[in-house]
């Protein structure tokens, strides 16, 4: 296969999730990569060298593609319903603010999370508490 642009590497900003037709021998191959987008139920992909493509699924193709080609993408295939556009690397801003696609979420990393998340002990190691109280816990109960 030829060389693909990695978009985990390129745009980090953006959430990246695998392709539902790869295989999963392949592992994370980057050619498996897609950025989801909110608008025209959009994707954008891989197309090869510096090129990406953007897969797009709307019931107004002419409008999208008007809008996808003065931010500089040209028709690769154009159905009814859905078309393929191709735009360099260089104007993933430009389609980006066309498609609107999703952004990682802010926050902090999982190692960061684990420094701050209270560690379970057992009951074994002498501390009791939790969400359960003890039957020696438990208030007695009025008699009527």
């Amino acid at each position: 296969m030829g060389e693909c642009l990695n978009l985990e590497e390129i745009f980090p900003a953006y959430r990246i999730r695998m392709s539902r037709d790869h295989e999963p021998k392949h592992g994370r191959d980057p050619w498996n990569f897609e950025i989801p987008c909110s608008r025209f139920k959009a994707a954008i992909y891989p197309h090869g060298g510096t090129r990406l493509q953007a897969h797009i699924h709307t019931r107004y193709v002419k409008t999208a593609l008007t809008e996808l080609e003065a931010a500089g993408a040209s028709p690769w295939q154009v159905g009814d319903l859905e078309a393929t556009v191709l735009f360099e690397a260089a104007d993933f801003q430009k389609v980006a603010a066309v498609l609107r696609p999703h952004r990682k979420a802010p926050g902090r990393s999982a190692a960061e999370l684990n420094l701050i998340r209270p560690q379970k002990v057992g009951r074994d190691e002498g501390q009791t508490g939790g969400s359960e109280p003890e039957v020696g816990d438990l208030p007695p109960k009025d008699e009527k």
